[in-house]
């Protein structure tokens, strides 16, 4: 992510990964240390696994100045509807 040779917008989406992963395997690790042993519904945790694809690009799109992203790619914005 800090590949100066790579666009600011392939940044922003590694950064975007990163952050996903990263509250992913935080959530799994909840799960396992506190419900194990239990069975829940599926319905809830598929919400806190999308909550959680939804926040990293938040934490991604948030935090553009301390790595250098844009939102948008330069090369395609050109394409985009006004």
């Amino acid at each position: 992510m800090l590949n100066q040779s790579w666009p600011a917008h392939a940044r922003l989406h590694e950064v975007w990964l990163l952050s996903t992963g990263a509250l992913i395997g935080c959530f799994a690790v909840y799960l396992i240390w506190f419900f194990g042993n239990s069975r829940r519904s599926e319905s809830p945790l598929a919400c806190a696994l999308m909550s959680c694809m939804l926040c990293g690009f938040f934490i991604a799109a948030g935090t553009v100045s301390l790595y250098g992203g844009l939102l948008i790619d330069p090369a395609t914005a050109h394409l985009m509807p006004t």
